[in-house]
């Protein structure tokens, strides 16, 4: 398959896990702020909010859902970084869940953050395992399994540098639906950690999870990360790099399989050096994403179209080509309407740094099966260049030229 056909395979992952790490599926009791996917009339989804008593709101279904539970219902749309939310540790958890642990825990003769067998602190400095910036940073690529809604063929996700501090990655189905992640230095417990934050949009509902260190074996690149306050019983997240290039990530939510991605690495990014550029901790939890910059994409095209459609839209750092052959950094997905001879997207929180744009009108709406375009439908022009720069309106173009016959 032409590399840049796996764009498309992302699509059916990440919506998946676009809430964090909250499981598919509804129970009586829950943790409050935490979010789940429900289901509505017609089959589609939805999603639920817990509520303050430990019970879900009713399940939010397209367009009539509730604007209370999220104010933010497009995160293209905006430019101001929202407020994250935290596990509240006094509610109670889910029933039929284990009894989360406060703290810490630890399995044994595993190298933990406190008591005999404490890890060696890294050489850069007294917070344990920030090695793991350096491990992580490039476009990573692979199947991920293990899912609620079973295996995946392709998952991607662009680490690198968003701040002096913190380090971003983000995946897009479309302007209500993400998935991203951050990692930087926090405080917590009245002691620095390293932090792994997974959020974004589900139907426009944002969901924020915050994960701390709690062990870190350098021997075997292994970092593994629980639920702040409520501990590893409700999320357990493993970082492994069995080699350089390579990368496990298994999540496990409520002692079940929620995620197993095995990636490669396809692509190296460069940090600054040293990274991050202190040990500063980066609040108690309630800090922002770092802003970052967007770009608008447009594609045009002639005759109008006959029937509803939709528009993708590829950055990578390298061309594409006549062959297509590339490695995507962002994908999205954008609906155009019958009658329409255009479709633009505000794509929020792009990395600086040098992209080539890529566009297809998918006429016959298959693209997310077939992941390439086929008959009927349109490409735009070949590897437009786009210089993302900071606080400034970064924009790109592209004209249909081509029709599959």
């Amino acid at each position: 398959m032409p590399r840049y056909a796996r764009w498309m395979w992302v699509v059916g992952l990440w919506v998946v896990l676009i809430g964090g790490f909250v499981q598919v599926g509804c129970t009586p009791r829950c943790i409050p702020s935490a979010s789940e996917r429900c289901a509505c009339p017609g089959g589609t989804d939805g999603a639920q909010v817990c509520q303050s008593d430990g019970t879900y709101a009713a399940c939010q279904c397209g367009e009539g859902r509730d604007t209370e539970v999220s104010t933010e219902k497009n995160p293209i749309e905006t430019t101001t970084p929202e407020e994250s939310t935290v596990i509240d540790t006094k509610e109670p958890v889910a029933d039929g869940a284990a009894e989360p642990t406060v703290g810490p825990e630890k399995t044994q003769g595993e190298q933990t953050l406190d008591g005999a067998l404490e890890a060696t602190p890294d050489a850069t400095g007294s917070v344990e395992g920030i090695a793991l910036f350096q491990r992580l940073a490039g476009l990573w690529t692979g199947m991920a399994s293990r899912t609620p809604l079973g295996t995946f063929a392709m998952a991607t996700m662009d680490f690198r540098d968003a701040s002096p501090h913190v380090m971003f990655g983000r995946s897009d189905l479309d302007a209500e639906n993400n998935l991203r992640f951050a990692f930087s230095i926090e405080t917590h417990g009245g002691k620095d950690v390293l932090i792994y934050r997974n959020g974004g949009y589900f139907v426009g509902l944002l969901r924020d999870s915050r994960t701390e260190l709690v062990s870190y074996d350098a021997a075997k690149s292994s970092w593994r990360f629980c639920a702040i306050g409520v501990g590893c019983s409700y999320i357990d997240a493993t970082f492994t790099f069995p080699a350089a290039d390579q990368m496990v990530l298994d999540v496990k939510v409520r002692g079940k399989d929620h995620m197993y991605w095995q990636a490669e690495r396809k692509e190296q990014r460069t940090l600054p050096q040293p990274y991050p550029t202190d040990l500063t901790s980066q609040g108690t939890g309630d800090a922002p994403f770092p802003p970052m910059p967007s770009v608008k994409m447009r594609l045009t095209w002639s005759p109008p179209l006959a029937q509803d459609a939709f528009v993708w839209f590829v950055l990578s750092t390298t061309a594409c080509g006549i062959t297509l052959q590339c490695n995507p950094s962002r994908s999205i997905r954008v609906p155009a309407k019958a009658g329409a001879t255009s479709a633009e997207i505000d794509l929020d929180q792009v990395h600086v740094g040098k992209y080539y744009m890529n566009a297809i009108l998918d006429r016959n709406n298959n693209a997310a099966t077939t992941f390439f375009p086929d008959s009927g439908d349109g490409i735009g022009q070949l590897d437009v260049v786009v210089d993302i720069k900071a606080n400034q309106n970064n924009s790109a173009s592209s004209t249909v030229f081509y029709n599959f016959p």
